[in-house]
């Protein structure tokens, strides 16, 4: 469904429909299916053209060769669109320069006067079901060059298609710029954390010297150095009680009054109300799972990668219940709540908890009871918590935001895409030109690099 009017931007506006036609890609640009070349054509001295198999070497936006061929068969132009014609299908990154394409690999470039490419990159996002559906029913998820050639596109004038792919370009833009401060700040965070679980703060709120610098305010324990003052012990020191399972009943397509939440709501911020499921809300007053504002949950069982994720329950507004693979534990008067979920999810502690996990699928490990009451963690004294909570804090939030952000402009984005690739809301654009009339800040892109809570977090690194 297309987002409301209220959320599109300034220079948007309302027309008749004009439900447009298709056409086929073949008949709008030049499609090239790659070739596997000899391993004896292959070599790491950069002879010949840069190299791809398949779509490893994609990157963000373009690819990272490792290999080069010569004499290169297939080779994908520069500035045409390469995507992925086998496991996983329709993954796709832009043409830098000229390459070598391997068997996993298309290109396609538009044909000069007719179609423009980085419009029929957005054609080709916006209706990837088509490719996926054909690869379906193998055993190996593939698609040929049939299939491409069939692809249907937006039968619309070339000029069209250029103004249509400047929108969608910015909005990218926006996405990628959000995309990168988050991979900037998650590196940050990481520095931050290991520094305040490691040297904590003094009584002003400023990080202890480093352990080279003053060893005699440090003492050694089997979880490495930590402060002299602090205290350490198994997790069961610091809790009331043992952890406890939820519960998964059937999940049902009606709202019935209660949700159960998915493992997706632990992240690497905390609790998120990324993944609800209805459940019966029969079941949620007697299954003993319910949840309660502040309940803190573990997961038990998830990917190496995500297993012993946590968060604090925040109210969603409805009764939830939290499932049989995440356990809710309480903690005592020894430890706060917030302190115990920053530092489970610092880095360095989540290297000793992962490796806690056992099971004999790759795709899904458990930790359980015993090990996590048995793992040991650190905890200075009160007031020191409450100091180390609100510097992390900041950055916890920081980085929240810019989530949200990003999760606004990839749903603003998908609106976009239908409107403007279906022909079913038809906007114009000012006189006065698209470059200037469609901008970053119309798609809500938060200017964070120059914004309040950057500057103070640069000012306590």
């Amino acid at each position: 469904m297309p987002p409301q009017p209220s959320s599109r931007p300034s220079w948007w506006s309302w027309g008749m429909s004009e439900i447009w036609t298709t056409t086929q890609l073949v008949t709008v640009a030049d499609i090239t299916m790659g070739q596997s070349p000899d391993s004896s054509a292959c070599n790491v001295d950069e002879v010949g053209l840069p190299f791809l198999q398949g779509c490893a070497e994609f990157g963000t936006r373009y690819p990272t060769p490792e290999i080069h061929c010569f004499p290169p068969l297939r080779i994908a132009k520069s500035d045409s669109i390469l995507i992925s014609v086998r496991a996983p299908v329709g993954q796709m990154n832009w043409s830098d320069q000229e390459y070598c394409i391997g068997r996993g690999l298309g290109s396609i470039k538009a044909r000069a006067g007719i179609a423009n490419t980085n419009f029929l990159r957005h054609a080709l996002e916006q209706n990837i079901q088509f490719l996926h559906r054909r690869s379906q029913g193998s055993t190996f998820l593939a698609v040929g060059a049939n299939d491409l050639k069939l692809f249907p596109i937006p039968d619309i004038s070339e000029t069209k298609q250029e103004r249509i792919a400047s929108i969608l370009d910015t909005i990218d833009q926006a996405i990628e710029k959000t995309e990168a401060l988050i991979h900037k700040y998650q590196q940050i965070k990481a520095g931050l954390m290991h520094d305040l679980f490691t040297r904590g703060l003094t009584a002003d709120g400023k990080l202890r010297p480093p352990r080279e610098q003053a060893p005699e305010l440090y003492q050694e324990t089997p979880i490495g150095w930590i402060p002299e003052v602090w205290d350490w012990g198994p997790l069961s020191k610091y809790l009331n009680g043992s952890p406890k399972n939820g519960y998964s009943p059937r999940e049902i397509d009606v709202w019935d009054g209660c949700y159960a939440l998915g493992l997706g709501c632990l992240t690497s911020c905390g609790f998120k109300a990324l993944q609800l499921k209805s459940v019966p809300g029969s079941m949620a007053a007697t299954s003993g799972a319910l949840l309660e504002e502040g309940d803190f949950l573990v997961s038990r069982a998830n990917t190496p990668q995500l297993v012993g994720l946590c968060g604090i329950y925040r109210n969603i507004g409805a009764l939830c219940i939290y499932p049989d693979l995440m356990m809710r534990i309480r903690t005592n008067e020894l430890i706060y709540d917030k302190f115990l979920e920053q530092y489970l999810l610092s880095d360095e502690v989540r290297i000793r908890l992962t490796a806690l996990a056992v099971g004999t699928s790759s795709s899904m490990v458990k930790l359980n009871s015993k090990s996590l009451l048995n793992f040991r963690v650190a905890a200075p004294r009160e007031e020191e918590q409450e100091l180390i909570i609100r510097r992390s804090n900041e950055i916890f939030n920081f980085i929240t935001k810019l989530e949200d952000n990003l999760a606004k402009l990839t749903q603003q984005k998908s609106g976009l895409m239908h409107d403007l690739l279906t022909g079913k809301v038809p906007v114009t654009i000012h006189p006065r030109g698209l470059d200037e009339s469609a901008t970053a800040e119309d798609f809500s892109v938060v200017q964070m690099e120059g914004s309040r809570e950057v500057k103070q977090l640069k000012d306590k690194e």
